[in-house]
């Protein structure tokens, strides 16, 4: 099973009430609502955070369900360290019709102009060889990372960023029509509202996109734009162009140049496409040397092929990445080939 890692507490309390309201919006647990109490009543300046990151999200209406949450307390106490916020959400009601037409309160709290992107998070996540973790970003939105990944993550109030440095990511998309997600993979960028899709990236810059749920955009990108986006210089995502191309559930895209045409996919070639994420490996007639490219991402074990019959004889069945001694006893007993060890990182298969 993979590890599934919910982003780390922050010291800023900007990225934590971030975090709150996301959780708010979808609605709390009991012991989320318990675990919000605590941090509100920690310290003063969580509560502004929590004001402040609501009106730049736009989430008004979860602050104003916090009275529902949080019954007025006996103890005069932490009541004095509620009613602020309280009292903060009701005046930001009533004034938010012209709020960005008139005062920008908030960005000048900030001290940002209204057009420059406020980052909430920013983090990067990795796997090693071998390794597939999940983790659970600021919206609800889940991401999974394959054996040997690295993506860079940024978060603010107009965007939803992710740059694929290398690997393979699934992403299941939290619906935020207002902020779609822009993911970029080499010199293409895919955007989804609110579905499911899977990315690989190989070294090469050659990319493969799966989509299970949902539609995607997909367009090439120019670096210099790209660049500018993830680092903050554009206040806005791009504007994706008329020529992008659209990807629809059970559709497949792959992309060694210029972006083309789209192919069907049948439901079990997905379940195979997808199996990483239960560490396992599903061939269904690939070659042996395609086989053992993609076992190879799991391992550090370099495997030579002798023969060009040997490469093309055809493999099937399900195989878990890191059982490498299950893998040789399988191409031994099934198929008649021959392993030979050599050193601690090289394997030699040789017809029996």
């Amino acid at each position: 099973m993979s590890n599934i890692y919910e982003l780390p507490t922050s010291e800023d309390p900007i990225g934590d009430a971030s975090e709150w309201i996301a959780r708010i919006d979808r609605g709390l647990t009991e012991q989320e609502k318990e675990a919000l109490q605590e941090w509100v009543e920690a310290k003063p300046e969580n509560q502004e955070a929590l004001v402040t990151v609501a009106e730049i999200w736009d989430k008004m209406s979860a602050l104003s369900r916090l009275k529902e949450l949080f019954p007025h307390p006996h103890n005069t106490e932490v009541r004095s360290r509620w009613v602020p916020l309280t009292m903060a959400a009701t005046v930001l009601l009533a004034v938010f019709v012209g709020f960005w037409s008139t005062s920008g309160l908030i960005f000048n709290k900030l001290n940002l102009a209204p057009t420059t992107s406020y980052v909430i998070k920013e983090d990067v996540f990795e796997t090693k060889i071998g390794e597939n973790l999940i983790f659970i970003l600021p919206d609800g939105s889940q991401l999974s990372l394959n054996t040997n990944t690295r993506v860079r993550f940024r978060y603010t109030q107009f965007e939803r960023l992710l740059m694929i440095e290398r690997g393979e990511v699934h992403l299941q998309v939290q619906i935020d029509e207002a902020r779609p997600y822009n993911v970029f993979a080499g010199n293409k960028i895919v955007q989804a509202v609110g579905t499911a899709f899977n990315i690989e990236l190989s070294s090469n810059q050659h990319m493969e996109l799966t989509v299970t749920e949902g539609k995607v955009l997909v367009a090439a990108l120019d670096e210099a734009t790209r660049v500018d986006v993830f680092k903050g210089r554009s206040g806005l995502p791009p504007a994706m162009p008329q020529s992008s191309v659209l990807v629809s559930a059970g559709e497949q895209l792959i992309v060694n140049g210029t972006i083309e045409g789209t192919d069907l996919i049948e439901p079990q070639d997905i379940q195979a496409r997808l199996a990483w994420r239960d560490n396992n490996l599903i061939f269904r007639g690939e070659s042996l040397a395609e086989a053992i490219a993609e076992i190879e991402r799991y391992t550090s074990v370099e495997f030579v092929i002798v023969g060009e019959n040997l490469k093309k004889i055809r493999v099937a069945g399900i195989f878990k990445t890191e059982d490498v001694e299950g893998l040789l006893n399988t191409l031994r007993e099934n198929f008649g080939i021959v392993p030979e060890r050599v050193g601690d990182e090289k394997i030699i298969l040789t017809q029996g």
